[in-house]
């Protein structure tokens, strides 16, 4: 039933005239969900994308934009699908049934700093570094609302933010890293100064994130809806499992036997 479902959606796309085209997706690094374009791992969910677009036939176009801007070429129609956006960052989005993952809030801070996190009043006094435009949750509320400037927030942009604001870390000028747990453990494993840092935990309030469609592209509706057949399709065929262990990591649902 599954193979008919599979197949029945690939002939419907094959015969959307909106879909005669390269499918572009964008967002910035954030890896090891997506990575440097045309590299040998260029991110398991580009990876899968790629996979699952080509057995309907189409192309896909990876590009990285910095976060506000893939949003707003996404928003204005000229792009698909931005990599890695939770519902509530983007609810204007369509987003398919399948997520990319599960994304928390995880906490980074210097090797020789004691420190636990015990809730949004454990970060009173701390100098944590963030970055411009993301959802960092209703946990986070408070501290994000602080206007440019503050002496508690430091907000950093552009397609090297995260490593940016590590390299702050290591030197003393914050105490604290906010990422999400997979793309931070990525970026310390060849960070120069990654002695210098640990990981100090998660917040434990994660949501999923998905590859979220245009609201204003040309058949985004059923670009969803292959892309959750698609992705059923490469977790029962163990080849989802495979790309993510190519970045150390496990589907949380695996098929089951």
């Amino acid at each position: 039933m599954k193979t008919v479902l599979w197949t029945l959606t690939l002939l419907a796309a094959l015969s959307s005239p909106a879909l005669a085209r390269e499918i572009i997706i964008a967002a910035d690094p954030w890896c090891p969900y997506n990575c440097a374009p045309g590299a040998q791992r260029e991110g398991f969910a580009v990876e899968a994308a790629r996979l699952i677009f080509a057995r309907a036939g189409l192309g896909v176009d990876y590009q990285v934009l910095p976060w506000a801007r893939a949003q707003a070429e996404a928003r204005a129609g000229r792009i698909d699908a931005i990599i890695g956006a939770s519902r509530a960052e983007a609810p204007d989005f369509i987003f398919p049934d399948e997520g990319l993952g599960h994304s928390d809030n995880a906490f980074f801070v210097r090797a020789d700093m004691p420190w636990t996190y015990l809730g949004p009043e454990s970060l009173r006094g701390l100098r944590v570094a963030l970055i411009t435009d993301y959802d960092y949750g209703e946990g986070f509320a408070a501290l994000t609302a602080e206007p440019p400037g503050s002496p508690n927030v430091v907000y950093t942009q552009g397609n090297d933010a995260l490593e940016r604001n590590f390299t702050m870390l290591a030197c003393g000028r914050v105490d604290m890293v906010v990422s999400d747990e997979a793309v931070g453990r990525n970026l310390l494993s060849t960070f120069a100064a990654r002695d210098a840092v640990r990981f100090a935990g998660t917040q434990g309030e994660g949501e999923p994130v998905y590859l979220a469609f245009s609201p204003a592209r040309p058949g985004a509706r059923e670009l969803a809806q292959i892309f959750s057949e698609g992705w059923r399709a490469l977790r029962a065929s163990g080849e989802l499992g495979a790309i993510l262990a190519r970045y150390g990591l496990e589907d949380p649902e695996p098929a089951k036997k």
